[in-house]
């Protein structure tokens, strides 16, 4: 992002800096952060601006993995846990982005597993089959957040 307005910052004295691509934004909201503000660039930030409740805002995506090696079956670093069925998204540079769902998962020696889990290497069957994909791209979900009262009635 900052490269990209970096880009397009201009030259003359005194014009506006350029405004960010919405993409940048769209992306920022799905990991969790302290929250965004412009605190303390025009004046102290306001009772609007502070996260009274919570000491950060809640991410909508988790990381699940990160590719290590690609091809039909890439090798993926697992961060969360992942089965069968699930969807998932493939980030890459530029923030590209595609929607899969786990087809199957092998462990390093081939044999089929229901589960991954944090810290396995498995080969991961992606459907559709993975196109393009690059070495250090992270795979994420929605976020699952607990809240005490679902499934309450």
């Amino acid at each position: 992002a900052l490269d990209d307005i970096n880009a397009r910052w201009p030259s003359e004295p005194g014009a506006p800096p350029p405004e960010p691509d919405p993409k940048y934004k769209a992306e920022l909201l799905k990991v969790g952060n302290r929250g965004y503000t412009e605190n303390f660039l025009d004046a102290p930030p306001g009772p609007e601006e502070m996260l009274y409740d919570r000491t950060h805002t809640a991410p909508t995506h988790e990381p699940v993995g990160i590719v290590r090696e690609v091809g039909e079956t890439p090798l993926v670093e697992m961060r969360n846990p992942m089965v069968p069925g699930e969807e998932f998204e493939y980030l890459g540079q530029q923030f590209n982005s595609t929607c899969h769902r786990v087809g199957g998962i092998f462990d390093e020696a081939g044999k089929t597993i229901t589960k991954a889990n944090p810290g396995n290497m498995v080969r991961l069957v992606s459907i559709p089959t993975p196109k393009n994909w690059q070495r250090g791209a992270l795979l994420r979900k929605a976020a699952c957040l607990y809240t005490p009262d679902a499934g309450a009635t």
